[in-house]
């Protein structure tokens, strides 16, 4: 990405190549402003549009994705870095799967729901949930996942009845003008979906507009950032934020099998994933053993230009982010940890930053406490796997977390034990593609949920009703007070709420005195 200050213009470079691959207008905030306007004005029509009219238009969208899927993932690749088959395999599954499952279920989980009241003292009343919409709404999206992670919450978003201000990262705002022209293309009505383009300056005044709530993926940092300018308003939000996620190998793991998983939990879209393996934690007695398979399986991979589809590692995805991992290694020497081995990347493009894997790393360096996002693979040694939850539970992020082992008895006593919002258990990453799976983290990795029921339920305000006949006479309860209305309300506490059905039994009497009063 780079901005030509004259005209105002954000260019899309291909990061691995440093070829331009297109541009687009920043959004000014005036244009800001509009934005929120058409936004307002088309949920006063949106919202009354019924679901079965919206998802036929959604299927419109799922179709359009579908058919011409070659042409997104290739633009996710070009804008990106990431290789070709990581672009299918994360950012359109992903997307398809969100489709398929808000089309199939919003109607169940948006259905109005009846309350049952079991009070004896309020029976003859009803009640019922139902859920509107929240009116227009932010989503504010990162560059790692430009596809599927902004329309898992612009989906059920929109199904739900709101109207969406669209701000995709500024290092990916081709991927972002394609999700807009996509719905455009399917139809939706003028305003329902907005686009706006530029940095955190661009983001920042959309916070400030009276959007509804907040949807942000991002790093903890702006996460606290967005906090502050939210808490003037106390406008809602939802944020997914980073991670620092752990593996925890125990020793009659199956080291062939947890390797790969190793290397894929650490280097999927070269490292640059929120719940990326960032430190590994394998007991003592098969590190070694473990070290010198995964240097071997290393040694193996493709790294180069993704587009090539026999690539694996491509580069990071801009220059800053390069400069943190670089940061982060540099940091790591500096504290006496040791390289095992590093990747070749000689005759690439300057983000093309190499595979490393590190040993005898200090818990007090930047690369384990802070959240890398790079292709750095730190291996802590422990003795058992109390300790390595300790270690990672010492983290201030909690995101996720997988356990290795053939003991799933034990893998299920330590999964309650971490501190996460995700753990797997002999596998990695793949339930963020399962969209029923709800996603999010605890501590400083987030608040709220996004995917599934929890993350259509957060886009809509739960309203109760409640409702009866209009009664001859006032509630018992109501005024005025009197002291047989006390004896006899504290008669109705222990029939209610007692034990003993003998001693219930023996109220009674009490209770009936209660409706007779009543009537």
């Amino acid at each position: 990405m780079a901005m030509n200050l004259n005209q105002n213009i954000l260019e899309s470079i291909n990061p691995a190549t440093g070829e331009k691959i297109g541009a687009v207008i920043v959004s000014s905030k005036e244009d800001v402003k509009k934005a929120y306007e058409k936004a307002e004005k088309a949920f006063e029509t949106w919202k009354e549009i019924p679901l079965n009219k919206r998802l036929k238009l959604m299927k419109k969208v799922k179709r359009i994705i579908l058919e011409t899927k070659d042409e997104i993932a290739e633009l996710i690749t070009l804008e990106t870095g990431k290789p070709l088959m990581e672009s299918f395999s994360s950012d359109i599954c992903a997307s398809l799967d969100a489709l398929v499952y808000y089309i199939k279920n919003a109607k169940k989980i948006l259905k109005k729901e009846k309350i049952k009241f079991y009070q004896p003292f309020l029976w003859g009343k009803r009640a019922w949930i139902e859920y509107e919409p929240l009116g227009p709404i932010a989503v504010i999206s990162p560059w790692n996942y430009p596809l599927s992670l902004p329309l898992a919450t612009i989906i059920p978003a929109i199904l739900a009845g709101n109207t969406v201000l669209f701000k995709p990262s500024e290092y990916t705002p081709l991927v972002g003008k394609k999700i807009k022209d996509i719905f455009d293309t399917a139809g939706f009505p003028e305003g329902v979906l907005n686009i706006l383009y530029g940095g955190a300056e661009v983001g920042k005044v959309l916070i400030k507009t009276p959007v509804k709530k907040i949807f942000f993926t991002g790093s903890s940092s702006a996460g606290k950032e967005i906090m502050k300018d939210c808490s003037e308003s106390l406008k809602p939000f939802v944020f997914e934020l980073g991670g620092k996620d752990s593996m925890i190998i125990l020793k009659d793991a199956d080291l062939n099998l947890t390797v790969e998983g190793a290397i894929f939990g650490t280097l999927f879209n070269c490292g640059q994933t929120c719940s990326s393996v960032e430190r590994i934690f394998i007991e003592e007695d098969i590190s070694e053993d473990f070290i010198k398979r995964l240097k071997s399986r290393l040694e193996k991979l493709e790294i180069g230009n993704g587009i090539n589809e026999n690539i694996e590692i491509g580069p990071l995805q801009n220059l800053q982010q390069y400069n943190k991992v670089k940061e982060h290694l540099i940091d790591s020497l500096d504290n006496g940890a040791k390289i095992v081995i590093q990747m070749r990347s000689h005759n690439l493009n300057k983000l093309f930053f190499p595979p490393t894997i590190l040993t005898n790393l200090r818990p007090d360096t930047k690369s384990m406490i802070e959240e890398t996002f790079g292709p750095l693979i730190r291996i802590i040694p422990v003795k058992n796997w109390e300790e390595a939850v300790r270690l990672s539970n010492s983290s201030k992020m909690g995101l996720s977390a997988s356990i290795w082992t053939k003991n799933i008895p034990l893998a299920k006593e330590i999964a309650k034990k971490l501190e996460v919002g995700t753990v797997w258990i002999n596998n990695v990453l793949y339930s963020f593609n399962a969209m029923q799976c709800p996603w999010g983290g605890v501590k400083e990795s987030g608040i709220g949920r996004v995917h599934g029921k929890y993350g259509l339920l957060e886009a809509v305000n739960p309203k109760l009703i409640c409702m009866e006949k209009q009664r001859k006479k006032g509630e018992f309860w109501w005024f005025p007070y009197t002291k047989d209305k006390v004896e006899i309300l504290k008669k109705g506490f222990d029939f209610i709420f007692g034990k003993g059905i003998l001693k219930r039994i023996r109220l009674i009497p009490a209770m009936l005195k209660w409706f007779i009063y009543y009537k």
